[in-house]
């Protein structure tokens, strides 16, 4: 019995795979490689399957009356948390600030009591200094690094200054 090229006789097996032997009804080993156009296309359309199609979108703060935009990667970034992408009320600046009193809110980074100072890092990751002076509602000594705090700034010859510094809430 004369072979056809790429068919076995019967009871014969091949080392290479059923794919490559064109056994397989889906075979396509005789058609070329998809193009890189082709395989692009197949690729956004996975994604557009898994991912939902963010856009910068043009907002206004509820707070300052200003407009900023919701990014693209903020919006994916709330995605990727899990955590539902909604447009904030706050522009970035308002939401580093406590909604309740309009201070900001920050952590104390360090604060030594027998220097008499320390520095708060915001949430946006700027370190402030403040002095224990200005420090009200408590104690200095009771300030712990790591504690979450709200205070106002102002501006002095040598920088931004925390004033008005107070612990908040443990709940917060």
């Amino acid at each position: 019995m004369p072979l056809r090229w790429g068919v076995l006789p019967e009871g014969s097996r091949s080392s290479r795979s059923p794919r490559a032997t064109g056994s397989s009804p889906s075979c396509r080993w005789r058609d070329k490689p998809p193009s890189r156009k082709e395989t692009c296309e197949r690729a956004r359309e996975e994604r557009s399957r898994s991912m939902p199609t963010f856009r910068d979108t043009l907002l206004i703060c509820e707070s300052c009356g200003k407009s900023f935009i919701f990014t693209v990667t903020e919006q994916r970034r709330l995605y990727e948390q899990g955590l539902p992408v909604e447009p904030p009320r706050y522009c970035p600046t308002c939401r580093l600030r406590d909604p309740e009193t309009g201070k900001w809110v920050g952590r104390i980074k360090w604060f030594s009591l027998e220097k008499g100072y320390g520095f708060i890092t915001k949430p946006d990751g700027e370190e402030i200094f403040f002095h224990k002076s200005r420090v009200k509602g408590v104690q200095p000594a009771l300030l712990t690094d790591g504690q979450k705090v709200r205070f106002d700034q102002l501006k002095t010859a040598r920088g931004l200054e925390a004033i008005n510094v107070e612990p908040m809430p443990a709940d917060r």
